[in-house]
């Protein structure tokens, strides 16, 4: 009975504390493909090529060549998309679920945000229930618990919200192996036909659910105590399941092709094996260490495997650190293998820290299991207390513009307590050796994960439930700057380099969502923030170059992938405008490409802009930020290359922006 009552305790607090740590993301509003919901919901009245059925929110391109031209040319997809891509999903309960949110709540992003925020405080709940079959004694299970509910990476989950979709997965993959278990160690009969029945629902939430798989494979092999023959037929009903859903799927036609953002494995398997050769070690070191996976974008592709090798080992030190504790604990090898089989499916993907919330599930208990050896309870409650008295501290000196030392007091106080802890700790676990020589790291990684994982990540994860919110705030008063009158529809608008791959199709989610005129024709020449050239042939025609390539980074371009590469000499004919490929790189992305329009380029029905990086004054703490704005640009004279940088810079428009008063 206080077994249960603690449990149960245990699991209301970890839902609260998930409330208290999302609570702001309920001002996050609609943030990228949350506007291609709205849109799909209301009808796309400024871009009626873009029309989808009520519940296909997920559907962002059927691989339709005469569809995807007809966005192209409408300036949906850029000029360099690939015409037969594929990037669509199926996800029927997750859409309905959001279908439901617009009937219900209307426009109101708050209310629908306040769904996820409950959904992943019930997840959190979950995680308690699920770790006390594992983990022994159930104060471990508990802090399991707590290192899961805190970890900073899975408030990007929460906090956008068509990510809905991943946290219903989650819940449904914790359902599952808590019935597996309760059926297979407790011979509860109806978990044979729930379990695999969960797995279906789980599939109709979203693709990720496939991560239970893992977990399943690495419970028959160190957990379940059956005759092997017994323990292969325990997994039969779930594969029965997954191929049925796979097959439905395939026929179907969902899936992706076509991008380097996403890679289809089934599609595309060498692609595949090549992203999981990069993307696992990368979204591991993330898990373990909430680094590097959203700065990965900032280094060039080819520095990208000597990066990977640098993870490699940095991952077999924790794994020889942690080499006693797997011999001895089966359930440490079962939450090990698991999670490194449910980072599979998610490699597809360039990484990002929302995709390793399942993954979540299982490094967790390795942290709690591993640092629950170093300290008695008594003493890891009193590190938390003398972490709380900390925060409190902090807290109460808040001036926003001191953010960055309250933080710092946090962890150095934090740091300070539990290297005292450490010092006077009772370390009792049966596998924990008195070598010096495993001793010293195996104290530095504890170190580390309590800094990571206790300190940084509950201090981190409000912010990263907002941080998509904030971004979508940025991009919309940037794209507020690109023309919108109601003339606009009958001009063409260029942009001679984008910020990012992504920025025509957020831009026309935007404009589509919120029913403001689109441009008959929007142009992005290029993406990437880096050094073009810009010359003037004729009246009609603009040369662009670049040292690298005009389309950003071959590993995470959404339009096309480096599986496609293009030739120099071919030619994008759209509407209005023909693109000839000058020169490419070694990866087929184009580093040269000449772009001939129709109208002549000082005619007033085309709008030229470049992106500019401006200072924006945030009226509520009164300080500035950089943002992007487009402003229009001047043509060099014809024959005399000039870099776009110099362009931006001569706009009066642009200058009028940097010298506000006040402004940096």
């Amino acid at each position: 009975m206080r077994r249960r009552t603690l449990l149960s305790g245990s699991a209301v607090l970890m839902a609260c504390v998930a409330c208290a740590l999302t609570m702001r993301s309920l001002n996050s509003g609609f943030a990228t493909d949350d506007h291609f919901m709205r849109a799909v919901f209301s009808g796309f009245e400024e871009i009626p090529e873009y029309a989808r059925p009520t519940l296909a929110t997920f559907v962002f391109s059927d691989g339709n060549e005469d569809a995807n031209r007809a966005l192209m040319d409408r300036g949906v997809f850029p000029w360099w998309s690939v015409p037969q891509a594929r990037l669509a999903f199926w996800r029927p309960l997750a859409s309905l679920s959001h279908y439901a949110d617009f009937r219900i709540w209307g426009d109101n992003a708050k209310r629908m945000h306040a769904e996820n925020m409950l959904l992943y405080a019930l997840v959190c709940a979950l995680a308690v229930a699920l770790y006390s079959r594992f983990l022994a004694p159930p104060w471990v299970a508990v802090f399991a618990a707590l290192v899961f509910t805190v970890d900073e990476n899975n408030g990007q989950a929460v906090g956008w919200l068509s990510n809905r979709n991943m946290l219903m997965a989650a819940g449904c993959v914790m359902l599952v192996l808590i019935v597996h278990d309760a059926w297979r160690r407790e011979g509860w009969k109806p978990g044979a036909v729930l379990g695999p029945v969960l797995l279906a629902f789980g599939f109709l939430c979203a693709e990720a659910v496939v991560a239970v798989g893992g977990y399943l494979l690495a419970y028959t092999l160190f957990i379940d105590k059956a005759a092997w023959r017994q323990r292969a037929a325990s997994l039969a009903p779930y594969a029965v399941v997954f191929v049925g859903w796979y097959g439905y799927y395939r026929h179907a036609g969902y899936g992706s092709s076509g991008s380097s953002w996403y890679t289809d494995p089934g599609g595309d398997p060498v692609g595949f094996a090549r992203a999981l050769a990069t993307h696992v070690p990368i979204l591991l070191t993330n898990l373990a260490f909430m680094w590097p996976a959203p700065l990965l974008n900032r280094f060039d592709a080819a520095q990208l495997p000597l990066i990977v090798l640098l993870f490699c080992v940095l991952l077999g030190a924790v794994g020889w650190i942690l080499r006693p504790m797997l011999k001895h604990d089966a359930a440490s090898r079962f939450w090990l293998l698991g999670l490194v089989l449910a980072l599979l499916p998610v490699a597809a993907v360039v990484p990002q820290p929302r995709v390793v919330l399942i993954a979540g599930i299982g490094f967790a208990p390795l942290v709690a299991r591993y640092l629950s050896a170093w300290a008695t309870p008594r003493q890891w409650l009193g590190f938390l207390a003398c972490l709380t008295v900390c925060a409190g501290l902090a807290i109460s000196i808040g001036i926003p513009t001191l953010s960055f030392w309250m933080q710092a007091a946090v962890i150095g106080g934090a740091l300070a307590a539990l290297v005292i802890a450490l010092l006077f700790s009772t370390k009792d676990a049966e596998w924990m050796p008195s070598t010096r020589a495993w001793r010293a790291p195996g104290g530095l990684l504890a170190l580390l994960w309590v800094a990571f994982h206790l300190i940084g990540a509950p201090i981190a994860m409000p912010g990263s439930s907002m941080m998509l919110g904030i971004a979508a705030r940025k991009m919309e008063r940037a794209y507020a700057s690109i023309p919108l009158d109601p003339d606009v529809r009958r001009r063409t608008v260029v942009v001679l380099q984008a910020p990012t791959d992504f920025m025509p199709w957020h831009f026309s989610l935007i404009r589509a969502s919120l029913q403001i005129p689109y441009p008959g024709h929007l142009r992005v020449l290029s993406s990437g923030k880096r050094d073009i050239t810009v010359e003037v042939v004729d009246a009609h025609t603009l040369v662009l170059r670049a040292e690298r390539n005009l389309i950003g980074n071959p590993g995470t371009s959404v339009f096309r992938g480096s599986a496609n590469p293009m030739r120099a000499g071919e030619e994008v004919r759209l509407a209005g405008m023909t693109v000839r490929v000058l020169e490419v790189d070694n990866s087929g992305f184009p580093r040269a490409a000449e772009f001939r329009f129709d109208e002549p380029l000082d005619s007033p029905s085309m709008n030229i802009l470049g992106a500019a990086q401006v200072p924006f004054k945030l009226e509520n703490v009164g300080r500035y930020i950089k943002t992007e704005s487009y402003v229009p640009v001047s043509l060099p004279t014809p024959g005399a290359p000039v870099s776009l940088a110099s362009l931006i810079e001569a706009s009066p428009d642009y200058r009028s922006l940097v010298s506000q008063p006040g402004a940096p």
